[in-house]
C-alpha cells in the first residue's frame, strides 16, 4: 500500500513492514524486526513524497537484516 505525503501514517507503515519481514525472517526476534522496520520507515518518513515509503523501508530493512543474518532466505 502506498501513501501520499498528506496521509502518511508512520505506525501503519511500520506495521506493514514488520508483517512482511516476518514472512521472510520467521525465526528472527520480533523486537529486532520492529526495530529495523521503525528505523527504515523513519528514514523515509520525512521525505517530500512518501508514496512508496513502505516499499522502500521494507527493502532497506530486509537488506540490513540479510546482512546481519547471512543470505536472504528463499521463498
Amino acid at each position: 500500500m502506498t501513501h501520499s505525503t498528506r496521509d502518511f501514517d508512520f505506525d501503519r507503515t511500520v506495521h506493514t513492514v514488520v508483517n512482511h519481514l516476518v514472512e521472510t525472517f520467521p525465526d528472527a526476534d520480533p523486537a529486532e524486526l520492529e526495530r529495523e522496520a521503525t528505523e527504515a520507515t523513519a528514514h523515509f518518513a520525512d521525505k517530500p513524497i512518501t508514496d512508496f515509503a513502505d516499499v522502500l523501508a521494507e527493502r532497506e530493512a530486509r537488506a540490513h537484516l540479510a546482512a546481519q543474518q547471512g543470505p536472504t532466505p528463499t521463498d
